[in-house]
């Protein structure tokens, strides 16, 4: 079904006149919260979805049948054309293994880095502070206001140790961003992440900013217009193939 999926959707780039993806590549995993089995209501089935955020269309999707988001992802790399493109992913991702599998693909990769990652996320906090006593390290800064919101974003960069432990990588990115309501309490927040590519601070927001596609225009509309987090099919392949329908959601038949 992934095959064939795959191919409707080269099919539907080239009838539009589109060209192989060459941007922002956003994957992301989702659980099906009430497709679990009795007694297992902290395991639903888990999909894995690659958006393409220039174009927004889904690249490919793919069921893992354990449960293991990192082994489903790394299977769904090996089926995608992602040669030019920038692949996107949460610090769950952001391993030797994965970088190594989107440089294979003929990519590049922007990975959150968090403390999941205990020395690279060490790594990269020690690299910022001592770019920022020389004052070596680059920013870009931008500021939004709208519906009684304000945020703000600064972004600094700075070149990635060459013993840092993950392939290709060649940049770190620092997002200190903060936000707050009229009048009421203003939350800061620090993200970092790796990059194997070089980006200036305005490209790498940019970059970071559009992962999201993959949430708002892909996750949310699953749940909301086609109300995928009610399915109650789960057996086999059954979130690949049965698509939801007013009364509700048929129950896979066994195999």
């Amino acid at each position: 079904m992934a095959k064939i999926f795959a191919r409707f959707v080269k099919a539907l780039r080239e009838g539009l006149g589109l060209p192989p993806a060459k941007g922002v590549v956003a994957i992301d995993g989702k659980r099906l919260r009430r497709g679990y089995e009795r007694g297992r209501a902290f395991m639903p089935p888990l999909m894995i979805s690659v958006w393409d955020a220039e174009t927004r269309l889904s690249l490919g999707a793919r069921a893992s049948g354990d449960g293991n988001e990192v082994k489903a992802t790394l299977e769904a790399l090996k089926s995608l054309d992602l040669k030019g493109c920038t692949v996107t992913a949460d610090a769950l991702h952001c391993h030797p293994e994965m970088a190594a599998a989107v440089l294979a693909a003929g990519a590049h990769y922007a990975l959150k880095l968090k403390g999941n990652n205990g020395p690279l996320h060490a790594c990269a906090i020690g690299t910022f502070e001592n770019a920022d006593k020389l004052g070596k390290a680059a920013f870009y800064e931008k500021s939004e206001s709208g519906h009684g919101r304000f945020e703000r974003r600064r972004v600094s960069t700075v070149a990635a140790p060459k013993d840092a432990n993950l392939p290709g990588l060649v940049l770190f990115a620092r997002i200190e961003s903060e936000r707050g309501k009229a009048g009421g309490k203003t939350e800061t927040n620090i993200h970092y992440v790796a990059l194997s590519k070089r980006m200036i601070p305005r490209r790498v927001l940019e970059t970071i900013r559009l992962h999201w596609g993959v949430e708002n225009n892909l996750h949310w509309p699953l749940d909301v217009v086609f109300h995928e987090d009610d399915a109650r099919t789960r057996k086999n392949h059954a979130p690949l193939f049965y698509p939801p329908d007013r009364a509700g959601y048929l129950e896979c038949p066994p195999r």
